[in-house]
């Protein structure tokens, strides 16, 4: 399936499979926006209308959207909550989070990775410039501060 997405600050053309899901598609709007899924308000078809699921399950087709639609991606206000649940809500990484990589080593989120089911996986790069493909078990989100 074929989305354009457009956010404030720009557009992307991406390509993803036909049983996205909404929770997907928030990831990977988050990876070319820099929006949080958190943070997001999704729009689509024509008019446009919120795109509105559980997140973990609804299917882009379920809520109308279709190869070749454009998303439309606003931030939320602060006090405004999303209508997502599950690993959206606190545990998924982002690009750009930084993180320690086996309580040991200081990195950086580069690429989040949804297309295995049931659980996302990370590409990160160490501060040596050497990048690892990983698990959420094996990082741990560094929340303030510099790496060590």
């Amino acid at each position: 399936m074929k989305l354009r997405l457009k956010w404030p600050e720009g557009t992307a053309k991406v390509e993803c499979p036909n049983d996205y899901t909404l929770c997907e598609l928030r990831a990977l709007t988050a990876e070319h926006s820099g929006i949080t899924p958190e943070a997001q308000k999704l729009f689509g078809g024509f008019p446009p209308k919120e795109l509105v699921g559980d997140g973990d399950t609804t299917a882009l087709k379920e809520v109308g959207i279709q190869s070749g639609d454009q998303v439309t991606i606003e931030r939320r206000k602060e006090n405004q909550k999303a209508n997502i649940t599950g690993k959206i809500q606190g545990s998924l990484l982002q690009v750009g989070d930084r993180v320690v990589y086996n309580s040991t080593e200081g990195a950086t989120v580069t690429m989040v990775h949804l297309d295995d089911p049931p659980d996302p996986y990370y590409t990160v790069r160490f501060l040596n410039g050497s990048e690892r493909q990983t698990t959420l078990k094996r990082l741990e989100r560094v929340v303030e501060g510099p790496y060590t």
